[in-house]
């Protein structure tokens, strides 16, 4: 979200940014004398599906619901609501869903966040 981050990562050599065998390297360096030595160079990533799952179970149905009414998404003919609904059901009844959620609850929560921001910027 802060575009001058993204400016300056774009600005970067991929050399820099990404090196065979190495994991991170620019962001290693620069927490030298920040972090223990031995964390920083032994730190893995550590992938966030376990809190998406935790969320998604005890958490989501009232958002994920919510987004899934009145799709915008859907309006737009990238999803289908009720099969992102029916697959979530599944997902919540203990079985393996088709999909990984996470990318049509986002696009959905995107495109409301955008149209509000549109909308916003309209009236003023």
């Amino acid at each position: 979200m802060d575009q001058r981050l993204v400016r300056f990562v774009m600005s970067v050599p991929q050399w820099r940014l990404h090196r065979a065998g190495e994991n991170k390297p620019l962001v290693r360096e620069a927490m030298r004398g920040l972090m223990p030595e031995a964390q920083r160079l032994t730190a893995r990533p550590n992938p966030p599906a376990k809190l998406f799952d935790r969320g998604f179970r005890e958490k989501g149905w009232d958002v994920v619901s919510a987004l899934m009414t009145g799709s915008q998404a859907e309006a737009l003919g990238c999803l289908q609501a009720s099969k992102v609904l029916e697959q979530y059901t599944r997902y919540l009844n203990g079985k393996a869903p088709a999909f990984d959620f996470w990318w049509p609850v986002s696009l959905e929560m995107w495109l409301r966040r955008v149209n509000s921001e549109r909308r916003t910027a309209d009236t003023i």
